[in-house]
């Protein structure tokens, strides 16, 4: 397989096991990072994303970083109010407001909200789509990719494997280990192992 080939077949995993695999290398901040505006406003807009953490994250700010979010799209922001002032006014906001606020903060801004986000509620990494969570790949070399498959579970690596040619199949079942490949056998092959002692020479 070539690079294009490995990405392809990575982002044809199910959401769970790919980001398993990428996890491995890369933080959700990393992976999130490398996602186009869009992919990051329609994670902002999905009913899943509840205000509450949103506004739990905006909790964790300090004064200065909460000055800079609201200046940017207050100009007017006066730097003598309060970190509780600027918590207030967001609690403030109806929610078209407050939604209208999210998207337009500028975009570091934005990736580390939804990085905070997903750290308190992980599983709503599982909102993005497989091509924006597979983006960071696009970087690697094939060989660093084909070690985060390590992760994955067998039942999704065989039907990889199933799309080689047949000469090149069986040169990939020559280098896995005797003991790893006598274990895929017994689990997942048994009515083989049936066949082989069926027609198994007789010892003399």
């Amino acid at each position: 397989f070539n690079d294009e080939k490995i990405l392809e077949l990575c982002k044809q995993l199910p959401t769970e096991e790919l980001l398993l695999m990428v996890y491995q290398k890369f933080s959700p901040y990393e992976i999130i990072e490398l996602m186009p505006q869009e992919s990051m406003d329609k994670f902002l807009a999905e009913p899943d994303v509840e205000r509450k953490y949103i506004q739990k994250y905006f909790e964790t700010l300090d004064q200065d970083v909460l000055f800079q979010i609201m200046q940017a799209q207050f100009p007017d922001t006066d730097e003598n109010q309060t970190r509780g002032d600027f918590l207030s006014q967001l609690e403030s906001m109806d929610d078209t407001k407050f939604n209208s606020f999210l998207l337009k903060m500028e975009r570091n801004s934005k990736i580390a909200l939804i990085a905070g986000v997903v750290d308190e509620q992980p599983d709503l990494m599982l909102l993005f789509n497989n091509d924006d969570i597979a983006r960071p790949l696009e970087n690697l070399m094939k060989q660093d990719n084909i070690e985060l498959m390590s992760a994955l579970d067998p039942e999704f690596l065989i039907p990889m494997i199933q799309q080689l040619p047949m000469d090149l199949t069986q040169i990939v079942l020559t280098q896995i280990d005797a003991n790893d490949f006598s274990e895929i056998l017994a689990s997942e092959y048994q009515d083989i192992l049936k066949d082989v002692v069926l027609f198994a020479p007789t010892m003399m």
